[in-house]
């Protein structure tokens, strides 16, 4: 493998040649262009260093230093430009006389996992192929096993992705990490690590109301109900219009039955975002729970009319109207959940639960025997059943 110098360097080297009595004019020249296009490079000026090295490797120079440096660099500058084929061509040629560079992988592996957004989406195994690669030709840096985190995260490799951003942040100071590495664990359920890499990464950065959000759904999760407001109105004092932080307060209070204070956080969320299901679905319980019957109906109907498929809200509808004997209509809306969400156990049984009381046993039967196909742990659909068959 092929160690590659410093720019400093290849300059160095460069300029000592042209300082060489010896040259003619055409080598000075060309040795020109080397330079030209090492600093166009480094300029970002990639399609000039492109040409710079064209016209140096037509002299058909070959297998001394500064073809190889000139390859190398018109390489990268490829890379750059996203043409990747003459990119691979290149790549081609350097590993025909015997030279293979790990920062020619790492920049590609960078194309492919689409950082800058060029393409419509991400190559991670491409990506992980190239990383992977750059690894075992010695590329090791904070921001590189970053770039292959990112690469295991993609194909959900997590607990390959979680080793690398620990590797970046014990020898970087890449903060961000903390913030992956707190997602990866959030998802794989590992609560008190989420929670530790999210506080260190608020050390960092007090600005990022995800964090907040993610934090409040956390403790929520939990049932540690004072720590999500804590965290969730720390959100809100850095962004009072974020409906997502207000909608999860709203939620955090429900759960606490402080229904005043939900009502008041759920009607917030609708004022910046009129179509909020969610807030009409739980405006819907709250007026349920203080018996306005009307007002609650007209809750989940709203919910509806902007979630169509949302089966919650025809149940709760459901069951509105099966406590006031009105079975056809309950029936009705428990059959609307059923087609939303066919594979939601709890439609079922109340569908099950409308048969029994309309006196079609057969139907409930069959519509119990598929909420235990679906869960097999529904006690209740199990003794309803158990106690029809035995009828």
């Amino acid at each position: 493998m092929k160690i590659k110098i410093s720019m400093f360097l290849v300059l160095l080297l460069t300029v000592s040649l042209l300082m060489n009595s010896g040259l003619s004019l055409a080598q000075e020249n060309n040795n020109l262009e080397l330079i030209n296009g090492i600093e166009n490079y480094y300029n970002q000026e990639y399609k000039k260093a492109i040409n710079n090295f064209s016209s140096f490797l037509d002299n058909d120079i070959k297998e001394n230093e500064k073809y190889i440096d000139a390859l190398y660099y018109q390489t990268l500058s490829y890379i750059k430009n996203k043409e990747m084929s003459k990119a691979f061509k290149n790549v081609k040629k350097l590993n025909d006389i015997g030279y293979e560079f790990g920062v020619i992988h790492w920049e590609i592996g960078k194309v492919y996992l689409n950082k800058d957004g060029s393409f419509d989406s991400s190559m991670f195994n491409e990506a992980k192929k190239e990383l992977e690669k750059a690894s075992m030709l010695g590329i090791d840096s904070p921001n590189f096993h970053s770039d292959l985190a990112s690469a295991y995260q993609g194909l959900n490799l997590y607990e390959k992705a979680i080793k690398e951003y620990k590797i970046s942040i014990k020898n970087g100071k890449n903060m961000k990490n903390h913030l992956n590495l707190a997602n990866l664990y959030k998802k794989n359920n590992s609560t008190d690590k989420a929670i530790e890499h999210y506080k260190k990464y608020l050390e960092y950065n007090k600005n990022n109301i995800s964090v907040y959000s993610n934090l409040g759904e956390i403790y929520v999760n939990i049932n540690e109900y004072e720590k999500a407001i804590d965290i969730l109105n720390r959100g809100i004092e850095k962004n009072e219009n974020h409906f997502s932080i207000q909608f999860q307060l709203g939620r955090v209070y429900y759960l606490e039955e402080n229904y005043s204070k939900a009502k008041k956080k759920f009607n917030r969320v609708i004022e910046l975002d009129s179509d909020n299901y969610s807030s009409f679905y739980y405006l819907g319980k709250i007026a349920n729970i203080n018996k306005n019957i009307d007002k609650s109906k007209y809750y989940f109907e709203q919910a509806l009319k902007f979630n169509p498929n949302y089966a919650d809200a025809y149940i709760e509808l459901g069951d509105i109207y099966l406590n006031s004997d009105n079975v056809y209509k309950a029936i009705s809306q428990y059959s609307s959940a059923v087609e939303s969400n066919p594979e939601y156990p709890k439609a079922h049984f109340h569908l099950a639960k409308a048969f029994i009381k309309r006196g079609m046993k057969e139907a409930a039967i069959s519509e119990l025997k598929e909420t235990l196909h679906l869960s097999d742990t529904h006690k209740e659909a199990e003794e309803l059943l158990e106690k029809l068959l035995e009828e």
